[in-house]
């Protein structure tokens, strides 16, 4: 056989060899593509007491990802979640943290969080941040701070006593009911502020609001009081607020910053509670 042959053979058999491997790393590509998460163990967590051992907390941070939370009043200090779901103790500051496993071949989702705190034991502060988890909180009282910052999640607050309440929200909702007392606080005693989601805030009887200070870019913000509209703000117009709020007894100040979200606001006085019971 002619050398030449056995060159165009050779050259015949590497071409082939190509073309297969080729065939297969496609083929290979494709089926990862269309199976998606074919890989990945899916995995879903099983809520577990975490042994929260604490007796005093002055201050609770908490830090959530994309679990449900539900924070409640009992008789002593208790934790259940995940795996996801951790604490720890930094002084008088208990830490709760619930952080996703990003692992491409092991996802699921988070078993809920129940933390309950002692009724009747007020908290110094209370600091909470979510991402794209959702959280119930009742009945807790604050003698100092009420932080809320809320990423694509939503957070409910109900029956809080604080005096001071600072509020954040970007794409997510923030529903807070709460007396703010304003006795003590650096500030004002009110800050809310909303990039494109939602802020809704019922300030109860004996809040101290009564002034509003802030910028309005093309969002909506809505004040009432005692069920009447009292300032209010309309979609495509930039302005800034500034003054007294009509209908209001306190002179306390709520700073409003609101991009393209919406505000709504309801403030009860005690002159209205007192004029409903009559």
């Amino acid at each position: 056989m002619k050398k030449s042959t056995i060159f165009a053979l050779i050259l015949l058999v590497a071409g082939l060899v190509c073309c297969v491997a080729a065939v297969g790393m496609g083929v290979g590509s494709i089926l990862l593509e269309e199976a998606g998460s074919w890989p990945t163990v899916w995995h879903e967590e099983q809520a577990e007491d975490k042994q929260l051992q604490v007796t005093t907390v002055e201050r609770l941070e908490i830090d959530l990802d994309s679990a449900e939370l539900t924070v409640q009043q009992g008789k002593t200090w208790s934790l259940s979640g995940g795996r996801s779901t951790t604490w720890r103790t930094e002084g008088d500051t208990l830490i709760i943290e619930q952080e996703d496993q990003r692992n491409q071949w092991r996802r699921g989702s988070p078993a809920p969080v129940t933390l309950t705190v002692p009724a009747g034991d007020p908290l110094h502060s209370l600091d909470i941040e979510v991402d794209a988890g959702s959280a119930e909180i009742s009945d807790i009282v604050t003698i100092s701070t009420l932080t809320c910052s809320v990423d694509a999640g939503s957070v409910t607050m109900r029956n809080m006593n604080t005096q001071q309440l600072k509020a954040e929200v970007d794409v997510g909702v923030i529903d807070i009911s709460a007396c703010v007392g304003g006795v003590g606080v650096t500030g004002a005693p009110v800050q809310l502020n909303c990039d494109v989601g939602e802020l809704v805030l019922h300030l109860t009887e004996g809040s101290c609001i009564g002034q509003v200070s802030g910028d309005v870019d093309i969002g909506t913000v809505d004040i009432s009081v005692d069920g009447q509209q009292a300032l209010t703000h309309d979609t495509g117009v930039s302005r800034a607020l500034s003054g007294a709020i009509p209908g209001t007894t306190g002179d306390g100040l709520m700073t409003i910053d609101c991009d393209i979200g919406n505000i709504d606001i309801s403030i009860d006085t005690e002159t209205a509670d007192v004029a409903s019971a009559a």
